[in-house]
Parts: C-alpha cells; structure tokens; sequence
C-alpha cells in the first residue's frame, strides 16, 4: 500500500503533549524515570528498525536483550508485513499529530496499529493515546483497530491487548486536547 503522509504543521499539539498531564510520576525517582525513558526510546528504536528490517547497529544492553526477543517473537508469529514503523501522523481537523509504532497486517487480525508498551503493568491512560493514534491512522489507512503490545522483559511472548470500541477514549482525548489548548491560551 503506498501512501503520501500528511505534512509537518509546527501548530499541531502531539498525543504525547496532551497526555503528558494525565501521567503522575511525582512519586517516582529521577533516576528510575531516566531510566525507563532510555529503555523504552532504545527498544522502541531497535525494535522498529527490526520492522523496518533495518539492521539495529547499537550493542543491546543484556537487561534490553528480552524486550527485542519478546518482540521478535510475537512479529514471527504473527505479523504479515510492516506497512508503517515509527511514522508521524497529522489530523488536520482537530491539529494534532502522533508518531505510531506500528501498522501492520497480521495473519488473523487485519490490519492494525501496533504501540509498543515496556512497563509491565496496563495504564488506563495507554486507552486514550490508542484512540488517538486510531484515529490518525485512519485518516490514511484503512485501520480496524488498535493496541498494545506489552513486551516482556524476560523475552517471554509479548502481550497484545486491543483497546476495543468504546468511543469514550477518543472523546476523552479531545476534551484533553481541548484542555490543553485552553489553558495555553
């Protein structure tokens, strides 16, 4: 599927912008926070060349080493071809843009976009930034739905969880965008 992406507009608020507020981390070490920061960035990038079938040309630390195999992993098994890795994405309705993981065709499920999750634990804002990131692939591909891919650190199969139907999260996320606007105002 070839397809032209929407231009930059340096007016457009990102998804990460929006939610950023959403995310308490007040309770969290500098240090800890860092970290995941540098894990998540560095196994988003390696495991987005590996789609991209790019080869990765930065030594994996041993701790990252089960991510990227839960990654590879669940890619064999399940995905068919990579249509988008790492793209951004404009909505030129409601002014904001969002870098997506993942499109991809899978064997049973179609195609779908992909977020690649490293925390352990499942977070109700994730729902939000996935109904975002819907609706800007749709405006360009023809998306069925949208999920998580939580890796797991032990190189043990990735959890895929969909985010489902309600269209409470896309609600949320613009009135949060519209929040957002507002009080830069």
């Amino acid at each position: 599927m070839e397809t032209t992406l929407p231009t930059k507009n340096a007016n457009y608020i990102t998804v990460t912008q929006v939610l950023s507020r959403y995310a308490d981390f007040s309770r969290i070490p500098e240090d800890v926070l860092n970290f995941a920061s540098e894990r998540g960035t560095f196994i988003h990038g390696a495991c987005c060349a590996m789609a991209k079938g790019v080869p990765w040309m930065k030594p994996i630390p041993e701790d990252f080493q089960g991510y990227i195999d839960s990654f590879k992993r669940w890619k064999d098994l399940h995905v068919v071809k990579v249509i988008l890795a790492e793209g951004r994405l404009y909505d030129h309705t409601y002014k904001y843009s969002g870098q997506l993981d993942l499109i991809v065709q899978m064997k049973t499920e179609g195609l779908v976009l992909v977020d690649l999750k490293t925390p352990v634990a499942f977070k109700k804002i994730w729902l939000w930034q996935i109904a975002a990131y819907e609706n800007l692939a749709r405006l360009t591909f023809p998306v069925r739905k949208g999920g998580t891919l939580q890796l797991s650190p032990d190189g043990a199969p990735a959890k895929m969880v969909w985010r489902g139907e309600s269209p409470r999260d896309f609600s949320f996320f613009i009135s949060a965008l519209q929040i957002k606007r507002e009080l830069e105002v």
